[in-house]
């Protein structure tokens, strides 16, 4: 999991609690690195990035930050097939209720990210820009939000109903497939390799 803002802004559940709940990967963790607030592991053909997108992280948020440098550093010594970063906050969003976590534009795809999915917005987007797909998720249960104008890239807007995620990953291609609680497929994308 990632941490999200009623992990530091509810008063239960806690900060305390989330880390105390999950055995999560970090200092000291076979094959990891992080220090649980933000973490990566390999799954299969993938390396996943797990960050701490809340204001509140000490190693701060910022694409300069040593958040930020842990990640540049870690994706280049990634030996994985693909490369998977996901928090909470998106970095684009076109929905009408929080939008663009611009704290959160880092130069993923140049630091060798394949893909970002965030959550956060009440709503299911992707999102092309800057060399690499961006996803939001965020149609989990909680009462749906509404879109404004798209954001630069935009490419499917969703939150008609509920759903969930799907990656299926190989050694040479990712598919991403949303669908909805009617089992209806929303959207589908595949990135590939070779």
């Amino acid at each position: 999991p990632a941490l999200g803002n009623h992990d530091y802004s509810d008063a239960t559940p806690s900060l305390s609690t989330y880390l105390g709940y999950f055995t999560l990967p970090g200092t000291g963790f076979a094959n990891s690195s992080g220090n649980e607030r933000y973490y990566d592991f390999v799954q299969g053909p993938v390396h996943f990035f797990v960050l701490n997108s809340n204001p509140e992280e000490p190693d701060g948020t910022g694409s300069r930050s040593t958040q930020a440098r842990w990640l540049r550093k870690q994706l280049a010594a990634s030996t994985s097939a693909w490369n998977i970063v996901y928090d909470h906050h998106p970095p684009y969003s076109s929905d009408s209720t929080h939008g663009s976590s611009a704290g959160m534009q880092w130069p993923f795809a140049r630091w060798g990210a394949d893909a970002v999915i965030s959550g956060h917005a009440h709503t299911y987007e992707r999102i092309r820009r800057d060399g690499i797909v961006y996803f939001v998720n965020g149609l989990g249960g909680a009462p749906r939000y509404t879109f404004t104008t798209p954001v630069s890239g935009s490419r499917v807007r969703y939150q008609a109903n509920w759903g969930a995620q799907r990656v299926t990953a190989t050694a040479t291609s990712l598919e991403f497939t949303f669908e909805n609680v009617d089992g209806k497929t929303v959207d589908r994308y595949t990135l590939t390799r070779g």
